[in-house]
């Protein structure tokens, strides 16, 4: 920069149209003051341009950040659907605990032992007269003192009892499935003496025989088909006849 006429009488607006075509044009403030001193410039009037420059400025940039930037146009939005608010469960206020009374109940009345045992005799009476029908229906079918009946269930090998008396003794025979039939003494007559009753009453014996070949023989003797027997009684009468 060269300012080639002499700067004593310039004016103070002059300089600071110099100041801001020079700054405008990348010059340094410093470097247009040297320049301006050298072509004899006043000093005051150089300070007063610098200053006016200055507030020129300060106005320059507020003016340029109040401008107000435009603003966007607005868009529509779409209304938003109202929030339903939850509906609020008030708590139940708390009362008294119930108190649940049970039902009485009839009272009942015990009897006495007066009645209460005569029951229980006649009730064990019943269940041990019923158990001895059970037995007896299980059991081997009962001919009593019949022969006929006796015989012919013997003959078949079908279980069956028989009571026979054979003078003054009494006999009760059992037929068994395997086709034997066992005799025992259950009862001896008064005059007995007691060496035959202690010796005889109660012993029994098992005689076998085949298949529809009973013989009434075992019915009618104590000691018939002795042979064909095993046992106590077989023993003692065996002894005996030696």
């Amino acid at each position: 920069m060269a300012v080639r006429h002499s700067l004593k009488k310039v004016s103070k607006e002059t300089v600071v149209s110099i100041l801001r075509e020079y700054l405008s044009k990348g010059h340094d403030m410093k470097f247009i003051e040297k320049a301006l001193l050298k072509a004899e410039c006043p000093k005051k009037i150089l300070r007063e341009a610098k200053k006016e420059l200055k507030i020129g400025l300060k106005t320059a940039k507020k003016v340029k950040k109040g401008v107000k930037p435009k603003k966007a146009p607005k868009t529509t939005k779409k209304p938003s659907k109202p929030k339903l608010a939850k509906p609020r469960i008030m708590p139940t206020p708390a009362g008294p605990p119930r108190v649940v009374t049970p039902p009485k109940l009839p009272k009942v009345k015990l009897t006495s032992k007066k009645v209460l045992y005569p029951l229980i005799i006649i009730l064990a009476c019943i269940a041990v007269l019923l158990i001895v029908l059970l037995l007896f229906s299980i059991g081997p079918e009962n001919c009593g003192t019949d022969e006929a009946c006796f015989i012919a269930k013997a003959n078949a090998c079908e279980p069956a009892r028989f009571h026979n008396m054979i003078d003054t003794t009494e006999i009760s025979y059992v037929i068994g499935e395997d086709c034997t039939v066992t005799k025992e003494i259950t009862k001896l007559g008064e005059r007995e003496p007691e060496e035959v009753k202690e010796l005889f009453l109660g012993q029994a014996m098992k005689c076998s025989y085949p298949k529809g070949g009973f013989d009434r023989v075992y019915i009618d003797e104590i000691s018939g088909k002795l042979e064909t027997c095993e046992g106590p009684l077989a023993t003692i009468i065996a002894e005996l006849r030696r």
